[in-house]
């Protein structure tokens, strides 16, 4: 994990425990030169995470994962993600047979 921090803070917003300004928010999902016109309209209609989506993320990893057939995938990472270090999108990519 790249920035703790920054993590817990997502973790509050997508529970709506936490209402960033717009510089949080464009630390929080955006690259830092994105402009704040296509962030603005992210934190107008911005609303909680459903419980199941959060636990669905939050356990990836702790339950056994068995062969399976990958469905086409495009996996992207970014070299300046905050939260998401480029081992983890490697290692998504090896699981889907992929390449990152």
């Amino acid at each position: 994990m790249q920035t703790p921090t920054l993590l817990f803070k997502l973790n509050l917003y997508q529970h709506g425990l936490h209402q960033p300004n717009l510089d949080e928010l464009r630390r929080l999902l955006f690259s830092a030169d994105t402009a704040d016109a296509p962030i603005l309209p992210l934190a107008e209609q911005a609303q909680p995470e459903s419980l199941c989506a959060i636990l669905d993320m939050s356990l990836a990893g702790l339950l056994p994962l068995g062969p399976f057939e990958p469905p086409p995938t495009l996996l992207l990472g970014g070299d300046d993600d905050a939260l998401i270090p480029r081992h983890d999108v490697e290692a998504t990519a090896r699981r889907y047979g992929s390449q990152a």
